[in-house]
C-alpha cells in the first residue's frame, strides 16, 4: 500500500469515528515532552488513553 493510499484510508477511519460521535486525539505534555493519545468524544470528554500500538490499531479499523 502506498503512503497516500494509508493517509487516504486514515481519513475515511476519521471520517467513521466521527460518525460514532468519537475522534483520536493527539498532544505534547508540556512539562514531560511525551506524546499523549486519547479516544474522545466529540464535546473532548476522555473516554481513554491510548497506547500508540492501540491509536494505530484504531486508525486500521479496529473496534473503539
Amino acid at each position: 500500500m502506498s503512503v497516500w493510499q494509508e493517509v487516504d484510508a486514515a481519513g475515511r477511519r476519521a471520517d467513521e469515528l466521527r460518525e460514532q460521535g468519537r475522534e483520536v486525539h493527539f498532544e505534547v505534555n508540556p512539562q514531560s515532552g511525551k506524546l499523549i493519545i486519547q479516544l474522545r468524544e466529540l464535546d473532548g470528554t476522555v473516554v481513554r488513553e491510548l497506547g500508540v500500538d492501540d491509536a494505530v490499531a484504531i486508525a486500521g479499523g479496529a473496534p473503539v
